[in-house]
């Protein structure tokens, strides 16, 4: 079982007084965009961790059999926390953990379908998978559930990278001929570049 864990409490500090994960994208948001393309691929379950925005995010999602929202009240102090409130959210049976980034809303189903084969389709219980596009590693990563008590002692704040690389050699690569693996949200820049690719 492979549970997603999508994480969407951010404070979107680099936008102004924007929140990044609400600008209209598609016929919905960023965030939600992001979410749809992931419940409708093959993933066993969907744990969405909000924060910043939780009452609004939470009233304009829509409810789905594979879906779990989740408050984690400790998101002023970074994504790892994020993570580890997903983690701990996440079916006891799980594993792996997929952990995707909200403001990525060019992840096809496809992408996360193309991952879900490969870390599905391997027998081992301790590798790292993470997607990479013309040899630039990006996201998601996925863990194996073998780590969860190494990312839940992890004490970085924004993100598990020390857990990435004090593992390097269980990292397995899934190569991805798509560069919205690469393409988050930080700045206006940003967003419009990915409107504009979204473009036809």
């Amino acid at each position: 079982m492979v549970s997603a864990i999508l994480l969407g409490a951010g404070m979107s500090k680099r936008m102004g007084n924007l929140n990044k994960l609400l600008l209209p994208f598609e016929e919905s948001s960023v965030l939600l965009n992001s979410l749809n393309q992931l419940l409708a691929s093959t993933i066993d379950e969907v744990i969405l961790v909000l924060g910043f925005d939780y009452k609004i995010i939470k009233e304009i999602t829509p409810k789905h059999s594979k879906l779990i929202i989740t408050n984690n009240e400790a998101y002023e102090t970074g994504m790892t926390s994020s993570i580890k409130t997903g983690i701990r959210r996440a079916n006891v049976s799980s594993s792996h953990y997929l952990i995707c980034l909200g403001d990525m809303p060019l992840i096809s189903t496809q992408i996360y379908n193309a991952m879900l084969e490969s870390i599905k389709g391997n027998k081992s219980t301790d590798l790292i998978f993470r997607p990479e596009f013309k040899g630039i590693p990006g996201h998601p990563v996925c863990f194996s559930a073998s780590y969860k008590e190494e990312l839940l002692a992890c004490q970085a704040l924004n993100g598990c990278q020390s857990v990435i690389k004090n593992n390097e050699s269980k990292q397995l690569t899934i190569n991805i001929d798509d560069e919205s693996v690469l393409m988050d949200i930080d700045t206006i820049e940003d967003f419009e570049a990915i409107v504009k690719k979204k473009s036809p």
